[in-house]
């Protein structure tokens, strides 16, 4: 899905943010603990996490303050960058 599509659907910075970010995360959970987000990654550093563990980590940081605010502040910062291409 491109950009201009994205942000036409009503969603805002945060939700995009926060799909971007779980996606990347349900794919490379590794990838958590370079975020300082608290105790919410605790046990990350485990590649032999479960299928259920991911899901219930996943849970746990999508209901994260910090997180989803990193998360809004990154996708405005890529709409940014995207409405300013032809500039």
């Amino acid at each position: 899905m491109t950009w201009p599509r994205l942000v036409s659907c009503d969603t805002d910075f945060e939700q995009i943010g926060v799909e971007v970010f779980l996606r990347i995360f349900s794919r490379h959970p590794e990838l958590m603990t370079l975020f300082p987000f608290g105790d919410v990654f605790h046990g990350v550093e485990n590649t032999e996490m479960t299928t259920d563990q991911l899901t219930t980590t996943l849970d746990e940081v999508r209901q994260h303050q910090t997180f989803r605010n990193h998360a809004a502040a990154f996708a405005s910062a890529i709409g940014m960058a995207v409405e300013s291409l032809d500039d």
